[in-house]
């Protein structure tokens, strides 16, 4: 069983990056949905960096219209 107020605490005084590596029809959801906060703890939402690359510089650019942080390479 995982102590869940341990859990809590954490992440409500953590800072994250998430790395979305593809942002076609899966990854460009799933990167601006983080990106926005919805679905995700509205208690972490403030403090979730999403980072998105894709070789295509369209996707990028549709990513990056969505509020995520674009790369220009994967590294």
């Amino acid at each position: 069983m995982t102590d869940t107020t341990t859990a809590d605490s954490t992440v409500a005084g953590a800072n994250y990056t998430v790395a979305v590596l593809g942002l076609g029809a899966m990854g460009l959801p799933m990167a601006t949905r983080l990106a926005t906060g919805r679905g995700v703890d509205e208690r972490s939402v403030d403090k979730l960096s999403v980072h998105g690359f894709d070789s295509s510089s369209e996707r990028r650019e549709l990513a990056a219209a969505s509020g995520v942080a674009t790369c220009d390479a994967a590294r």
